[in-house]
């Protein structure tokens, strides 16, 4: 599964939801076994969130009984009723399918010592494309999610800026700077200000 590694502190997590644009809204509760789509997450620290692609179609709705897709959700923004949830009754089950994408947030470690846990972005892509593919603006709209934290994040090894290792996990501004890691990134944000960081851009230069 296609996956974004990314070391992210509290005070990152309202970059990383502003980069995620205006076609992605969040799965968030609306009752027992009730979901609705919504332009703002209810807990931005939420642990798992469901994103729906919205340009790439319908949600399903998985079958009680075959526990495959069944039927559409007719109107997303008015919420519906799951018919049976996955394994993590506190996340939304959809099943295998491209149009959803998993945002993972972790802003504390396993350990005490530690800046952060591992945060992530995760989506099926075209996994099962010869039955299910990815809607082809989905897969635009990954490929830019991965310039974006590209051009605002450095890339650090696993463990850390110091641990063995090639880089692969992105480092959000504020995590980076918690890690020791030296700014080296043109389009970090400005610690300040919150603007790019020679302060002349706004965060959308990353649009």
């Amino acid at each position: 599964m296609p996956a974004i590694m990314m070391y992210c502190v509290h005070e990152d997590v309202s970059t990383l939801l502003d980069l995620l644009g205006t076609d992605i809204a969040f799965i968030v509760p609306d009752g027992r076994q009730r979901w609705r789509a919504s332009r703002e997450p209810t807990d931005p620290h939420e642990p798992r969130i469901a994103l729906w692609h919205v340009p790439s179609g319908a949600l399903p709705l998985i079958d009680s009984t075959t526990r495959a897709q069944g039927d559409q959700i007719a109107d997303p923004w008015s919420g519906w009723q799951e018919q049976i949830s996955g394994t993590d009754s506190g996340s939304p089950y959809f099943g295998d399918s491209p149009n959803v994408i998993w945002l993972n947030i972790r802003v504390v470690g396993r350990e005490p010592e530690s800046v952060c846990g591992m945060s992530s972005l995760e989506w099926l892509g075209n996994r099962y494309s010869s039955f299910r593919p990815a809607h082809p603006e989905s897969t635009k709209w990954w490929r830019k999610i991965r310039r974006r934290v590209a051009r605002l994040a450095c890339k650090v090894p696993r463990g850390g800026a110091d641990a063995p290792g090639d880089p692969e996990v992105f480092a959000f501004p504020h995590a980076a700077a918690r890690l020791g890691k030296a700014d080296r990134n043109p389009f970090s944000l400005d610690m300040k200000n919150g603007s790019i960081a020679d302060g002349t851009h706004p965060l959308s230069a990353l649009f």
